[in-house]
């Protein structure tokens, strides 16, 4: 009995500590140009317009640029901003945390967040500081 019970005990730690935690890392401008190469396309948006959007979405965010196109999905994909072109369907997002976009927003603090594919990534640029490593959805969507 006890063996069950430690077994559930160390189970709930290890699902708490997996599933709390956070979806990205944030990088100098010039650690991201080294890791992750030159950017091939961007997008921008005002850091204003980026705050709105996150206050419809709890705990994730994705992103994806397409033909110039910036696409935001929220938790479960709904879409939070989007242009006439976008259509729901499998298309690879890039999966961050809610709460890494809004440290890298206070790091940087600057009015215009960039959000780029790159030779070897997908980044978002906010003043002298990148966030990187994203999550592809699918297949990891939450």
């Amino acid at each position: 009995m006890r063996r069950i019970k430690f077994i559930i005990l160390f189970s709930v730690i290890l699902s708490k500590f997996v599933f709390s935690q956070e979806i990205g890392e944030i990088f100098t401008k010039v650690e991201a140009e080294e890791m992750f190469g030159k950017v091939l396309e961007e997008q921008s948006i005002t850091t204003d317009v980026l705050k709105n959007v996150l206050k419809n979405t709890i705990n994730s965010v994705m992103f994806n640029v397409n033909n110039s196109e910036l696409t935001i999905l929220g938790d479960n994909r709904k879409a939070l901003y989007f242009t006439d072109s976008y259509s729901e369907n499998n298309e690879i997002f890039h999966l961050f945390s809610k709460s890494k976009l809004e440290e890298l927003l206070n790091l940087g603090n600057k009015e215009i967040c960039l959000f780029q594919k790159r030779e070897k990534a997908f980044t978002i640029e906010n003043g002298h500081f990148i966030l990187e490593y994203s999550l592809p959805c699918p297949p990891v969507c939450d």
